[in-house]
């Protein structure tokens, strides 16, 4: 036998003995369980796992999960503006088709209505609102307050603040 044939021949028997050490040629026909069936049904009963009495337990509902949790957040908004003037716009960021609702701390007047109504965020997350603050209402700061709620039933809120002030104050 040449020299080179026999590394290769030590290997093979190596693995030859790994198997069979392992029981790898085994069939489940040499168990009690599978004994006198037919190959059919013995392929059939090794992909089923059995399942003793003793080995069936009621596992936990699983807690992980790869959805982030609800979250509103004011991304811009027009501050300061004027009654009367420019327009505010409101952009917030939340879960996509999240519905959202944002409400004002002073009692607006017709230019408010129908511009502040619900928004169902677009496949981004994203909403906003624009409207004119009326000329009624009267300078300072006031709260703004968005609620989103998700499609689950989720809620968050996000506070931000808006100026009123003079025309010329939101010049400079």
């Amino acid at each position: 036998m040449r020299t080179s044939a026999k590394p290769f021949l030590i290997v093979v028997g190596l693995v030859l003995l790994t198997i069979a050490a392992t029981g790898c040629f085994t069939s489940g026909a040499d168990t009690q369980e599978n004994a006198g069936m037919p190959i059919e049904q013995e392929l059939q009963a090794q992909a089923q796992p059995t399942i003793k009495a003793e080995d069936s337990q009621e596992m936990p509902a699983s807690t992980t999960t790869t959805e982030k949790p609800m979250f509103v957040e004011v991304v811009s908004a027009t501050s300061p503006v004027s009654p009367g003037g420019n327009p505010v716009t409101v952009f917030i960021k939340t879960k996509p088709g999240a519905i959202s609702e944002i409400e004002l701390g002073y009692q607006g007047g017709q230019n408010e209505e129908g511009a502040l109504y619900s928004k169902q965020a677009n496949a981004s997350g994203m909403i906003s609102w624009t409207w004119t603050v009326d000329p009624s209402v009267p300078y300072g700061a006031y709260p703004v307050v968005v609620t989103a709620k998700s499609l689950d039933g989720q809620t968050a809120v996000a506070k931000s603040t808006l100026e009123v002030k003079s025309a010329e104050e939101c010049k400079s």
